[in-house]
């Protein structure tokens, strides 16, 4: 599982256009506890974690010798040797990078179910967008007898 505060951090360094308005000094209080902690955009999400993978990979293709040549000297080299240590070092930096990877691919693959800050701020206004026709109606029948928060029928009125 990837730390929420590195994936934090990546959202803020790929904050730009739309989004930027968040880097405004009214948001500098709450920015890092409430707004980076979850998903901005699908766009910045998506930068955040593909420049995340990008390293992840760069740093893979780093090592020199491949897992099996580390497998095959952790097998055969005794424990107090310096090559068996470096070798089991290498083996676990790699497991962990490799995690890290499936990590980002993982989130990358799920953008479009998650919930950017747009929706959540139009959620907690109670701003939710219409989605069905059955909800478009509903709205419809109850604008006909309320108006401005309070309902109105034919009984209300004294004729």
């Amino acid at each position: 599982e990837l730390s929420e505060d590195l994936v934090a951090y990546l959202r803020l360094k790929h904050l730009k256009g739309a989004d930027a308005f968040l880097l405004e000094a009214i948001f500098r209080d709450i920015l890092w506890r409430e707004h980076l902690l979850l998903p901005v955009s699908e766009e910045n999400e998506g930068e955040a974690l593909a420049y995340g993978l990008s390293r992840c990979v760069a740093a893979l293709e780093g090592f020199h010798g491949s897992l099996q040549d580390d497998l095959a000297l952790l097998s055969e080299a005794p424990r107090s040797a310096r090559s068996y240590k470096l070798a089991s070092i290498r083996y676990a930096e790699r497991r962990a990078i490799e995690a890290a990877v499936r990590a980002f691919q993982n989130r990358l693959d799920g953008l479009r179910g998650l919930e950017y800050y747009q929706e959540r701020r139009l959620r907690s206004l109670n701003l939710t967008p219409i989605e069905t026709d059955d909800e478009l109606e509903a709205l419809r029948e109850e604008s006909t007898t309320r108006s401005a928060g309070r309902s109105y029928g034919s009984q209300d009125y004294e004729w």
